[in-house]
C-alpha cells in the first residue's frame, strides 16, 4: 500500500492511498501424487502454493469422507 499526500492546482491537500493489486495464485502442488497407508498410521502432507509471491497463501485441509481419513 502507498500513501501520498498530494496538493491539487487550488491549493488543496489530500491524501490518496494506492493499494497493490492482489497477486492470485497460479498453482498448488503437494508432495505426494499418492498415498496408501495402514490403519493407524500417519503422514504429513505438504502443499507448495505458486507463486511465492502469491497475496494469500492460505491452504485449508479437509477429508471428504472422515471414515476413511482424518485432517488435523
Amino acid at each position: 500500500m502507498l500513501t501520498v499526500d498530494v496538493t491539487g492546482s487550488r491549493g488543496q491537500s489530500r491524501t490518496v492511498t494506492f493499494a497493490a493489486a492482489p497477486v492470485l495464485v497460479e498453482s498448488v502442488g503437494m508432495n505426494k501424487d499418492s498415498l496408501i497407508l495402514e490403519e493407524g498410521h500417519t503422514y504429513t502432507l505438504t502443499a507448495t502454493v505458486l507463486p511465492e509471491i502469491a497475496t494469500n497463501k492460505t491452504v485449508t485441509w479437509s477429508s471428504s469422507d472422515i471414515d476413511v481419513a482424518t485432517v488435523d
